[in-house]
C-alpha cells in the first residue's frame, strides 16, 4: 500500500516553498535563492503537514512522527527533528490544526492509523530546543505518544482524513463509511 499523494505544501512568502518531490521520500525546500532536497525518513515515502512554525513528517514504514522547525528547514539547518516518536501503527493520514477552543489557542496534528484510530497531538507537548537528542529513550518515546489524545475510531482502516476550513469538524473515510466529528467535543 502506498500513501495518498500529498502535494501541498504552502508558501508563506513568495520566496519560500516546501514541497514533496516526484522522487518518493524526498522533501524539497526553496528559500530565497537557495534550494535543497532531503529525505526526512531515510528515503522512504512519508506524509507531511505544516503550519507557520513546524513541518511534520510521518514515515510510511518506520512509523516515526517527526516535528521539524520550519525556519530551520528554510535556513538549511535541519540536522535533526525538534521532536519525534515512533507510533505503534502505520499512520494513514495527517493534517495540521490551528484553532481556538474555549478562548485557548490549540495547535497540533490530527492523524489516523491503520487500526482506525484518530489522535490529536498538541504542540504544547513539544520539548524545548535544548531538550533535543539524537535518539530519545524508548520510555520517553512511548510517553510522547501517550500525549497524543485518542479522539475516536473506525472499525476499518482510515484512508482519508480532512479538517474543515472552519476547523470545527474532522471528516474521516474508511472503506464503507464517512464520519463527520465535531472537533472541539472530542478534545
Amino acid at each position: 500500500n502506498s500513501l495518498p499523494t500529498m502535494e501541498i505544501l504552502e508558501s508563506l512568502t513568495p520566496t519560500s516553498k516546501i514541497s514533496k518531490t516526484e522522487t518518493p521520500g524526498v522533501l524539497s525546500v526553496k528559500s530565497g535563492t537557495s534550494e535543497y532536497e532531503f529525505g526526512p525518513h531515510s528515503g522512504e515515502d512519508f506524509l507531511v503537514a505544516m503550519n507557520n512554525a513546524f513541518v511534520v513528517t510521518v514515515g510510511a514504514n518506520d512509523k516515526t512522527i517527526k516535528f521539524w522547525s520550519r525556519s530551520e528547514l528554510e535556513e538549511g539547518k535541519h540536522k535533526q527533528p525538534l521532536h519525534h516518536w515512533k507510533h505503534g501503527k502505520k499512520v494513514t493520514a495527517v493534517k495540521w490544526l490551528d484553532t481556538v477552543i474555549a478562548d485557548q489557542p490549540i495547535s497540533g496534528i490530527v492523524y489516523s492509523d491503520k487500526f482506525g484510530e484518530v489522535r490529536f497531538f498538541n504542540t504544547k507537548h513539544l520539548p524545548g530546543q535544548s531538550d533535543r537528542t539524537e535518539q530519545g529513550p524508548e520510555e520517553e518515546n512511548e510517553e510522547r505518544e501517550n500525549n497524543a489524545n485518542l479522539l475516536f475510531g473506525h472499525q476499518d482502516i482510515i484512508s482519508h482524513l480532512e479538517v474543515t476550513k472552519d476547523l470545527k469538524y474532522i471528516v474521516t473515510v474508511d472503506s464503507s463509511k464517512i464520519k463527520v466529528t465535531h472537533f472541539p467535543e472530542v478534545v
